[in-house]
């Protein structure tokens, strides 16, 4: 039986695209997973993936700016509007390969 990579890796991408409704239609196109609107008083309206096989088990696409205050949620990325956490990443490579067309930039967090 092969050994399968136990997930951890957590990436982070951002863009300058607005519309965050779109671009969770386009992810989920891409990925032939939903992502769910959701929300949540830290970082407002969002949209979780469950499953983004076989690149990473899930993910949160969220707006960088604090819903109440205004402010950037993620102050080294000011120059994102949108924010995609990818979490228990399984293929990095692959994962960036098929973000690149959206315009998603992989970051490191602050």
């Amino acid at each position: 039986m092969a050994h399968q990579p136990t997930p951890s890796l957590e990436l982070f991408f951002g863009t300058d695209r607005a519309d965050i409704d779109t671009i969770a239609q386009e992810l989920a196109g891409a990925f032939s997973a939903p992502f769910e609107e959701r929300d949540s008083s830290y970082l407002g309206d969002y949209y979780l993936a469950r499953d983004l096989a076989p690149f990473a088990k899930g993910a949160r696409l969220y707006v960088n700016r604090d819903p109440i205050d205004g402010r950037v949620i993620r102050p080294s990325t000011e120059n994102f509007t949108l924010v995609l956490e990818v979490h228990a990443v399984l293929d990095a490579a692959g994962l960036g390969r098929t973000l690149a067309p959206f315009g998603l930039s992989a970051f490191t967090p602050d």
